[in-house]
């Protein structure tokens, strides 16, 4: 039970320190711009990736 309770601290840390908003309450523009880059660079990618592998597709069917 010690460890179940310890282990839902150490989330509830970890989301604190990760989220846009600080562990005062103040909005910390920088820290969410930095993680909506993260995120758009990642769709981005899938994205990229999806398209190449239509075009393989298409080259191979034609």
């Amino acid at each position: 039970m010690a460890y179940y309770i310890n282990n839902k601290k150490k989330k509830e840390q970890a989301k604190k320190a990760s989220s846009p908003i600080s562990s005062r309450g103040n909005y910390n523009p920088i820290k969410d711009t930095f993680q909506d880059k993260k995120q758009m660079s990642k769709l981005l990618g899938c994205v990229i990736v999806l398209i190449i592998v239509l075009i393989i597709y298409l080259v191979k069917e034609l």
